[in-house]
């Protein structure tokens, strides 16, 4: 409208949705907003990126809901994050403005625990407190080392835990599962996974590159999905034409669902893909789905 973003939340349960108010101010996140998201030069030759907008909503504590508007400025010598936060209980939006660790952030971004966490490539555990409201940053230790982005494989929630999954190479096969500590200080090997068993049953999963014989795994993980105790975790994979469930302690596997040939595996922010496979498994019992799963021992 007139050129500006407009932000909609929808609940697709009832069927009804609330326009946004635009947020105004000119120091803040919402001028980048105006009509583009990415990576840019304003007048000024700092340099902006805006991150995108957030929805923070615990259905179980509050019906009410933030949305969190978040964008990256930086002049060469400092940087530092402009922060546009609406709450539903008020109708309004406040403005913030927090000085940024070192290190430039990674994209990949989840609301958990009250607040929107993310990475940066310093080591830096960044989290934004959408109740406080604050950003806290925390620096890592070195071990587990944490990857660039492009080897980040999953950066989610799954049962009340925040994960961390990660290869080296596109070739690897067995990845590990990282849980980050409830004090945020650091990361914790929680389990190991190996595809191998998956790669028997699917072979294309593997592909070898036309130019030098490079053997890529072509696999995305969509979303880990809790089971039935603390130990039982489902993996939901993209794998070329298929998306498939694979529970590794009960080494099980199963076809969700097939994609059409034109779906790109590889697209990791796709999150239409992400939500609706997500919302087919979480809204079902994955007890169920085990028992209907096949055995790939």
């Amino acid at each position: 409208m007139n050129g500006l973003t407009q932000f909609i939340v929808c609940n697709p349960t009832t069927q009804k949705f609330t326009v946004l108010p635009y947020p105004g101010g000119p120091s803040t996140s919402s001028g980048p907003f105006r009509d583009k998201f990415g990576v840019y030069f304003t007048s000024s030759r700092s340099l902006r990126h805006v991150f995108g907008a957030y929805l923070a909503f615990t259905p179980s504590k509050s019906p009410h809901y933030k949305v969190i508007l978040i964008s990256y400025s930086s002049n060469f010598d400092e940087g530092f994050y402009l922060i546009d936060l609406y709450s539903s209980e008020r109708a309004s939006w406040e403005h913030i403005s927090a000085t940024a660790p070192p290190g430039y952030s990674f994209r990949k971004r989840v609301f958990w625990n009250g607040a929107i966490h993310w990475m940066s490539y310093k080591n830096f555990h960044i989290q934004f407190d959408v109740d406080a409201p604050k950003l806290i940053a925390t620096p890592m230790p070195p071990n587990p080392k944490i990857l660039s982005e492009d080897d980040i494989r999953y950066f989610g929630e799954c049962g009340g835990h925040l994960l961390l999954i990660q290869t080296p190479e596109h070739s690897a096969v067995r990845f590990r599962i990282l849980e980050m500590d409830k004090d945020y200080s650091l990361w914790i090997v929680k389990y190991w996974v190996d595809l191998r068993p998956i790669i028997s049953v699917f072979p294309e999963i593997v592909h070898r590159s036309t130019f030098d014989a490079t053997k890529i795994c072509k696999f995305s993980v969509l979303c880990v999905v809790k089971g039935a105790n603390e130990k039982d975790f489902t993996l939901v994979l993209a794998i070329p034409g298929k998306i498939v469930l694979h529970n590794w302690k009960c080494k099980t596997l199963k076809v969700l669902c097939d994609l059409p040939p034109q779906r790109d595996y590889e697209n990791r922010e796709s999150t239409c893909v992400r939500n609706i496979e997500y919302c087919s498994v979480s809204n079902g019992s994955m007890a169920n789905v085990n028992q209907s799963a096949r055995s790939i021992i």
